[in-house]
């Protein structure tokens, strides 16, 4: 090798110093947990920090757990079926055996994904609580980013592909200054929109998150927590408003896939249109094939302006309504007693 060959080299390698750095900083610390294996993906009882891939902790998760568990139900949706409870649903599917397969910002292409993947596992899916709304069923493709990309187990992507989308972000300096302020300080007031303050605790058993601070809060002084949060519940209208047609081509392609699937496994499922804040109500057009698919007596639909979406003291914040309120909700649904309300088709 030549003086300046050698030269170049020493120089480059000396450039490259802060890299090396930067990859086994980032290989100790692992700040999303998706390079090593986990009993745990969240610290229950303490602020979460960094905020973990919903997705790839419950496709974990039911990778880990199901030699021992042996799910046969199985909750889908995006954050906000998070707050069905598994010992809720239990009174009144019996004693089977669950876990929730959410996922942040879930799309059509996710909740397919999942029940091809149990599919080809030859897992017999006796239940199914799929929650969902227009924003879910819009998704087609695989979601990008650290906090909605899917496991590789059921996208089919390369591992290595998947491992870059996190070490990409680790990269920018603007979540370098947060995750760093936060290791040395458990600050998690961050800019990058990448740390997480809530109190939470896991069931690993059944993958089912609980908001321990929020409860609290809303619990022991209701009148404090929605007057801190005044500006997030805006006023609506009173004038029912509509999502436009979301279910196309590709949508049905996806639907009539997992209608196939649950017909042949002759699973008990539920299909629940969320009630949300902003009381738009699921297209008729859409709500229509959902029907037409999966029959009138499996969709319940409580989109748009009702007696839950009317009232701020139904929801955290403006995209998840309260446990409470989904208890209420399967109540309804299975066994058809309303209550105090309509049940909604």
């Amino acid at each position: 090798m030549s003086s300046q060959a050698r030269s170049f080299t020493k120089h480059l390698l000396v450039f490259l110093i802060p890299f090396y750095v930067m990859v086994i900083y980032y290989l100790y610390t692992d700040p999303w947990r998706v390079i090593y294996h986990y009993q745990k993906f969240y610290h229950n009882g303490e602020p979460q920090g960094v905020v973990v891939d919903r997705d790839y902790v419950s496709v974990q998760s039911y990778i880990d757990n199901d030699p021992v568990y042996h799910y046969n139900a199985f909750i889908l949706g995006n954050s906000r079926s998070l707050f069905y409870r598994v010992a809720e649903w239990q009174k009144y599917i019996g004693n089977q055996s669950c876990i929730h397969l959410d996922a942040s910002g879930e799309t059509l292409y996710g909740v397919n994904r999942k029940v091809k993947f149990l599919d080809e596992r030859g897992v017999k899916m006796k239940n199914v609580l799929w929650v969902m709304d227009a924003e879910l069923l819009s998704g087609t493709t695989n979601s990008k980013g650290v906090l909605g990309i899917k496991h590789p187990a059921i996208s089919g992507q390369n591992k290595f592909s998947f491992q870059m989308e996190f070490f990409k972000t680790f990269l920018d300096y603007r979540f370098l200054i947060d995750y760093t302020h936060f290791e040395a300080t458990h600050d998690t007031m961050g800019f990058f929109g990448v740390l997480d303050s809530r109190i939470m605790n896991c069931d690993p058993a059944t993958n089912e998150l609980t908001m321990i601070n929020y409860d609290s809060m809303i619990r022991f002084n209701p009148a404090a927590y929605y007057a801190e949060r005044a500006m997030v519940f805006y006023q609506r209208d009173s004038i029912q408003h509509t999502y436009p047609v979301v279910i196309q081509k590709e949508q049905k392609a996806l639907l009539e896939e997992m209608r196939s699937i649950w017909a042949k496994d002759s699973t008990n499922y539920k299909i629940i249109i969320n009630p949300l804040y902003d009381q738009f109500k699921i297209n008729p057009a859409d709500k229509a094939y959902l029907n037409s698919l999966f029959g009138a007596n499996h969709v319940f639909d409580y989109s748009g302006i009702n007696d839950i979406t009317q009232s701020k003291f139904n929801y955290y914040e403006r995209s998840h309504y309260l446990p409470r309120i989904a208890t209420r909700i399967m109540r309804e649904v299975y066994t058809g007693t309303t209550g105090d309300s309509v049940l909604v088709r």
